[in-house]
């Protein structure tokens, strides 16, 4: 019996109408309690069964590999039991459909091995420092013979929380999950059909490296042609300094795809820029990601920024009473300069639902001697209420230091009437067109 029957017990004590006896009760009580002290104590017993069989496993691995390389020698018993538990772990890619794939035409049973350099190929035995260095030279690998890989499996010490065994596969690894949904699909090559090959190492502690135990180079799919393979996701990267540039471009409005026109022509192919446009992509939205719950802090702090340089910029933040951004306000240097000569005549208007917070835009503006818009000052608003409309206008009046304007245009908003009625009393108020 397993715990999970102890539930169905307590719904059957619940539907029958016994009457109550406390032996009884205190018999079910001792062999519930016996029930689930036997199975938490089976269950350790077999989780440390396994630790320590994967811990010989490993020991056999290496034990097998450097016995391969004629660099120790062991027993026939000892050897073995060593191909009987290193036999046991389930292989990468193993799966009981076979290597057809139903969603590509072509023939997946095929083998196909790629001449690569001697010194480009992994080889048994072959030690590495750290994990890090062995997805890079497996790489550099791929790119040679024209396939992707990636990380498949990772163990990890329970104690000590190291990584002990690791193993790389090519792209194609696995299969294809297929949708039961029918709907109309764009015609795809096949991304995976259950590749074998693959880089297993093994850290020895002796050592404290990792070495190569395994290494199968046989491919059962065709190789990606020589003009294709830096569009392969593990032999793209993107760099510090390109995502720097990328950062510098997008301060001006320069758009992704042209940043990477740009960079073409820079290095002369778009294979020698080493990424693609979803890269830049992915990476500004993990930005974004980054920012989300903090943009408020960043937003005062770019304004402090701001003041430091100049002192007559000029802000105003709201926080509510859990720590939320409230109604801002803000004009800098220039729009209060541009105010004390054309501030006679201002115009002011909301835009409402344009921006992710879902707060007001609140501009205030003139008109220069030229006939040129100028800016006087800019608000974001919680609400278009006459309470936010009255704050608004409050801290235009402190920031521009002097004469109130002699007239005002804005349109037919009542709570903005009332506002203006209250904070400007001698400015003329009219309504645009």
């Amino acid at each position: 019996m397993r715990p999970s029957s102890l539930s169905s017990l307590q719904n059957v004590e619940s539907k029958t109408d016994v009457p109550f006896n406390p032996v009884v009760r205190f018999v079910q009580l001792t062999v519930r309690f016996l029930i689930r002290s036997f199975w938490s104590e089976h269950s350790s017993i077999l989780e440390q069964r396994l630790e320590l069989e994967t811990g010989d496993r490993d020991r056999c691995t290496v034990l097998l590999v450097l016995k391969s390389l004629s660099t120790v020698e062991i027993g026939v018993e000892e050897e073995e039991k060593c191909v009987w538990l290193t036999s046991r772990e389930t292989g990468v890619g193993n799966d009981s459909r076979g290597l057809n794939c139903k969603n590509c035409e072509m023939d997946c049973e095929g083998q196909v091995t790629s001449e690569v350099r001697s010194e480009l190929k992994p080889k048994l035995g072959l030690e590495f420092d750290c994990y890090d260095n062995v997805f890079n030279f497996y790489n550099m690998y791929a790119a040679e013979a024209r396939f992707g890989i990636r990380c498949s499996t990772t163990r990890m010490c329970t104690l000590t929380g190291e990584v002990t065994r690791k193993e790389y596969v090519c792209c194609k690894q696995g299969y294809a999950l297929t949708s039961t949904v029918s709907r109309k699909r764009r015609r795809r090559g096949c991304t995976r059909t259950g590749c074998k090959a693959k880089l297993a190492i093994l850290k020895v502690k002796d050592k404290n490296k990792y070495i190569v135990v395994g290494f199968n180079e046989v491919h059962n799919h065709d190789m990606t042609t020589v003009d294709k393979v830096h569009l392969l996701r593990s032999h793209r990267n993107l760099t510090e300094s390109t995502k720097v540039y990328s950062a510098d471009m997008s301060k001006v409005n320069i758009p992704v795809y042209k940043q990477l026109s740009l960079l073409e022509v820079q290095v002369g192919e778009l294979e020698n820029v080493g990424f693609v446009n979803r890269d830049v992509y992915n990476y500004l939205r993990d930005v974004r990601g980054e920012v989300i719950g903090h943009d408020a802090e960043l937003l005062k702090e770019h304004f402090m920024a701001m003041q430091e340089k100049n002192e007559s910029f000029y802000f105003k933040m709201e926080v509510d009473s859990e720590g939320r951004m409230g109604n801002v306000f803000w004009s800098d240097a220039r729009s209060r300069r541009a105010y004390g000569f054309f501030g006679h005549v201002v115009v002011f208007d909301t835009t409402f639902n344009t921006n992710r917070y879902r707060m007001v835009f609140a501009p205030l503006l003139g008109v220069n001697n030229h006939r040129q818009t100028v800016l006087f000052g800019c608000a974001f608003l919680t609400s278009e209420t006459m309470d936010s409309f009255v704050w608004l206008l409050e801290e235009f009046k402190k920031a521009m230091l002097g004469e109130p304007p002699k007239m005002i245009i804005t349109d037919q908003d009542a709570a903005m009437s009332k506002a203006i009625a209250v904070t400007l009393p001698t400015t003329f108020h009219r309504y645009c067109i």
